[in-house]
C-alpha cells in the first residue's frame, strides 16, 4: 500500500494531540507550542472532533517536533505522557470501545486482549489509508507503522516516537489492567523503513 508522506489525517487525531499537549503543558504552554509550530489557527478554534481529512501529517510532525525541541533531553517523559493522554481523548470520542471491552473483555486471554486493542489502535493510526499493521512476535506483538505522521522531515540518532509508546502503554493498560513493557525498536527518523514497536 502506498501513501503520501504528507498525507491527510482525520481532524480528530490532530484534536487529540492538541488537547493532550494542553493537558501536559497548560493553556499558556499550548499557545506557545502552536505559535512556534506556525499553527496559530488553532489558538481560537481547536481541530473539529470529526473524521474529515483536513489535517496533515506535516502539521502533526511539526507539533511533536516543537514539543521535543522545547523540552530537549526531558522530552521523552513529556511526550510519553502526551501519548497516554491522546489515548484517553480517543476513548472519549470512541465510546463503543468501552462498550465492546465490557462485553468481550471477560472472555479473552491476555494475548487476545492485546491483539484486539492493538488492532483497534493500528486502525486509528492508519486512517484513512496508511500502512500500519500488527503481528505476533512470540508471546508478544509488533506494531509496525510505515507512515511519516510523526517523522516527516525529521532526522534523529535514536527512536523518537515517544508519544506512540505512551499511547500504546495507555491502551494496553486500559485493556489488560497490566503495565506491560513497550519500546520503539526502529524509527523512520533514524533512517529505518518503519517505526516498529515491541509490545511484551
Amino acid at each position: 500500500m502506498s501513501t503520501s508522506p504528507d498525507r491527510s489525517l482525520p481532524n480528530c487525531r490532530m484534536r487529540w494531540l492538541v488537547l493532550a499537549i494542553e493537558e501536559q503543558m497548560g493553556t499558556h504552554g499550548l499557545r506557545m507550542i502552536l505559535r512556534q509550530s506556525d499553527l496559530t489557527r488553532y489558538l481560537e478554534s481547536l481541530p473539529p472532533a470529526n473524521d474529515e481529512l483536513q489535517s496533515r501529517a506535516a502539521e502533526y510532525t511539526r507539533l511533536l517536533t516543537t514539543v521535543r525541541t522545547y523540552f530537549g533531553h526531558g522530552a521523552r517523559g513529556t511526550l510519553t505522557r502526551i501519548g497516554r493522554s491522546i489515548f484517553r481523548h480517543q476513548l472519549g470520542q470512541r465510546p463503543l470501545l468501552n462498550a465492546r471491552r465490557k462485553v468481550i473483555g471477560p472472555f479473552l486471554s491476555i494475548q487476545s486482549k492485546l491483539a484486539w486493542i492493538l488492532n483497534q489502535l493500528a486502525g486509528e493510526m492508519a486512517a484513512p489509508n496508511g500502512p500500519v499493521r500488527v503481528s505476533r512476535a512470540g508471546e508478544g506483538f509488533w506494531l509496525v507503522d510505515e507512515t511519516f505522521d510523526r517523522t516527516l522531515g525529521v532526522v534523529a540518532e535514536q527512536a523518537i516516537c515517544w508519544s506512540v509508546v505512551g499511547e500504546l502503554a495507555e491502551a494496553v493498560t486500559w485493556m489488560t489492567r497490566e503495565e506491560l513493557p513497550i519500546r520503539e525498536v526502529d524509527c523512520r527518523a533514524a533512517g529505518k523503513q518503519s517505526c516498529r514497536f515491541a509490545i511484551l
